[in-house]
């Protein structure tokens, strides 16, 4: 019977590769992981994604951390560039998915520790997704997670992305303009990501869903480029929002730094006022009562800017003539759980909001759950 030390050398074993998959953060060596560095200086390889052209945002980030690796890049087609590939984009992409997994299997197979670097968080939007799921049948692959760049970003505004009974939200600017629309118009407190071309879109969506005041933009976060500006600041300048930006909105439950709205009522409602002739000393306490508890304010720009707010209290003003937006608007924010008022001048069912927000109800599901209740309030 032959010993196993001779069954080994009989038939030695293959070498076994070892793929990890690293979040590199997003720009600041300073910002990854204890673990990505030590994954890093071990590897045999370093693995990265880069554009014809350009040079790697995320092997700019670990070079620092780099001294024997040899390097091997993944270069990947853009929507941007030139296209010869006879099926277009997605042939193109498809052929380097299948170029790259061949390259990796290649160092695997010969025994290589590979690091397949990322930039930001190896989940989040990232191309390596794609090749760690078709190795990780035939290698033991391992994610290392990373700092996000709407992380970064944050930091870099000191703002909260969320808290309380906040539900944030990362959104791709590069959904269709409803789609897009309607993320925004959720109130929650998002970060939007892909951006460069998408900036018209964007905008558009942010008009329609009145947060465009709230936006801010952080560019190249993290890294000695990092600027933070208003969007509106931006546009009006005429720039384009470069591809490594991230465009923030608040949390509606923090203003100014400084916590929040108590007790949002469990299921949202509407409530329809009228703001009387124009003297405050018209209101009616009732209104006044409404307009005290309500957590976001929706009407026509002159109206609104009657309304005394209070702390925390959002504002959503819009133009004349869209009544079925505003109506619209306040119905999702409601369905939402927000407790909302809808301001109309004089009274609210003599040529006010009340007709519009009874005329988009009728046009709702009623299976759906709606959006709790609409209380117009006399003026």
């Amino acid at each position: 019977m032959s010993s196993s030390n001779d069954e080994a050398a009989i038939h030695p074993r293959e070498p076994r590769g070892h793929l990890y998959a690293i979040g590199v953060g997003p720009g600041d060596p300073e910002l990854l992981t204890v673990k990505a560095v030590h994954a890093l200086c071990a590897a045999d390889v370093v693995a990265y994604h880069q554009a014809p052209g350009h040079t790697s945002h995320a092997l700019h980030t670990v070079t620092p951390y780099l001294d024997q690796q040899r390097l091997l890049t993944l270069e990947y087609p853009v929507t941007t560039g030139s296209i010869s590939h006879p099926e277009g984009y997605q042939g193109a992409l498809a052929e380097f998915y299948d170029t790259a997994e061949r390259l990796l299997r290649a160092e695997l197979a010969a025994g290589k520790t590979v690091a397949l670097i990322a930039a930001g968080d190896p989940l989040i939007y990232s191309s390596q997704q794609h090749l760690s799921r078709r190795l990780a049948g035939d290698y033991p692959v391992d994610i290392i997670p990373g700092i996000s760049s709407f992380q970064a970003a944050a930091a870099a505004t000191n703002s909260v992305l969320c808290e309380d009974h906040d539900v944030f939200r990362v959104v791709p600017a590069t959904l269709p303009l409803a789609e897009l629309t309607t993320q925004l118009r959720s109130g929650d407190p998002l970060a939007v990501l892909k951006l460069g071309r998408t900036t018209e879109t964007l905008v558009s969506a942010l008009r329609a869903a009145d947060r465009l005041e709230q936006a801010l933009v952080v560019m190249n976060a993290s890294t000695p480029l990092e600027n933070v500006v208003r969007l509106t600041d931006v546009l009006s300048r005429g720039e384009r929002i470069p591809y490594f930006s991230v465009v923030l909105l608040p949390s509606a439950t923090v203003a100014d730094g400084v916590v929040r709205q108590e007790n949002l009522p469990a299921e949202g409602c509407v409530d329809v006022v009228g703001l009387g002739p124009g003297d405050a000393r018209f209101l009616t306490p009732d209104t006044a009562d409404i307009l005290t508890q309500a957590t976001d304010v929706v009407g026509y720009g002159a109206y609104t800017q009657r309304v005394a707010l209070k702390e925390g209290q959002r504002v959503h003003s819009s133009g004349n003539m869209v009544e079925l937006e505003r109506a619209r608007l306040a119905l999702d924010l409601a369905a939402s759980g927000k407790r909302v008022v809808v301001v109309s001048s004089g009274d609210p069912g003599v040529f006010g909001m009340a007709t519009a927000l009874m005329e988009v109800l009728d046009t709702l599901d009623p299976q759906s759950g709606g959006c709790g209740k609409v209380r117009p309030a006399a003026d």
